[in-house]
């Protein structure tokens, strides 16, 4: 398999900017860039740092056609905007790409996406900064992958996505209550 080439339409190059808006000066400026490519990835904030899990590239499979396979990632970065710098953390056990996230009690629980061989998860893990460390939780009743998710009152709301290709947007939200 052959890395994708930089600059194709702009996606999928693993660019790992990061820039930071200024609404008081309307202008925007360039941060240090993350140590790992996260297209589609699940984020959290988590004590005012910025929790990074997963996301996902594509791989040329074709050089004839360009057909692309996407590959996940497993990795959490933690961004300090205090401080300009990122560290790395312990890696998720599921790769995934296309999950929901959501911060309870300091800790972030990262729901569903899509593995590495496409299928759809139903699976959340919770990581736990003061631990470093990652642990499974109760699986959702439907996998799904682009859905949205927030935090209201303790509770984990998993709102829509989609279930593979062949069952196109989901109306089914979910609620995971620790």
């Amino acid at each position: 398999m052959i890395a994708t080439p930089a600059g194709e339409g702009g996606f999928y190059t693993n660019e790992t900017r990061l820039f930071r808006y200024d609404p008081a000066t309307d202008t925007w400026s360039e941060r240090e860039p993350a140590p790992h490519h996260h297209h589609r990835a699940a984020v959290g904030v988590i004590n005012g740092k910025i929790y990074v899990a997963g996301g996902m590239t594509k791989t040329l499979r074709n050089e004839v056609t360009y057909e692309y396979e996407p590959e996940p990632f497993a990795e959490l970065d933690v961004y300090d905007p205090a401080t300009n710098v990122w560290t790395t953390k312990a890696s998720m056990p599921t790769p995934r790409w296309g999950a929901a996230a959501g911060v309870i009690d300091g800790k972030l629980y990262v729901a569903g996406g899509r593995g590495a061989d496409l299928s759809v998860l139903s699976t959340m893990e919770m990581y736990d900064p003061a631990s470093n460390s990652w642990g499974g939780r109760a699986k959702m009743l439907t996998g799904r992958e682009g859905a949205g998710a927030a935090v209201l009152g303790g509770v984990l709301h998993v709102l829509g996505g989609t279930g593979g290709s062949d069952t196109g947007a989901l109306t089914t939200n979910e609620s995971y209550i620790k």
